[in-house]
Formats: structure tokens, C-alpha cells, sequence
């Protein structure tokens, strides 16, 4: 078991946020809020490295962006800006 690094581009993000991650088998994403409501979860591939998520309907603040997969987990926080 390994933790995944996590990077965000751009963050602090305003519309959309490019998500990349270290090649590591399949996982699900989670995106949740300050209060820890989920916002987003979707499934992720075996050996998908990115993915875009569009943050327009979001209200600015704090989140966390979680990764978890059989052999790695990873997360970080992402800031919406408007």
C-alpha cells in the first residue's frame, strides 16, 4: 500500500480542474465539501493518469479531493475562487 500523489491544476480553480495522478490501477475519486457532503465521485480506470472536472456549478470554498484504489490512496484540497 502506497500513497498516490495528487496534483491539481489550477488550484485555487475558478470553472475547471485538471486532476493527474500517478498510473496505479483502478479507484474511485471522491470530491467533498468542507462539511464533508460529497459533491463528486467517479469511478477511475486501471492506469488512467487524468481527468477533468468541470467546478463552474460549485460554490467557492474548500475541498477535498480523495483517491482510493486497492493498492493506493491519495488526496489533497482544492480551493474554488470566483
Amino acid at each position: 500500500y502506497y500513497v498516490l500523489p495528487v496534483n491539481l491544476h489550477p488550484n485555487p480553480a475558478n470553472d475547471a480542474v485538471q486532476i493527474r495522478v500517478a498510473p496505479f490501477g483502478a479507484g474511485m475519486l471522491t470530491v467533498s465539501d468542507a462539511l464533508g457532503r460529497q459533491v463528486w465521485q467517479q469511478a477511475l480506470k486501471r492506469g488512467q493518469e487524468s481527468l477533468s472536472l468541470q467546478t463552474a456549478h460549485w460554490q467557492p470554498g474548500v475541498y477535498f479531493v480523495n483517491i482510493d484504489g486497492n493498492m493506493a490512496s491519495g488526496n489533497t484540497r482544492l480551493l474554488i475562487q470566483r
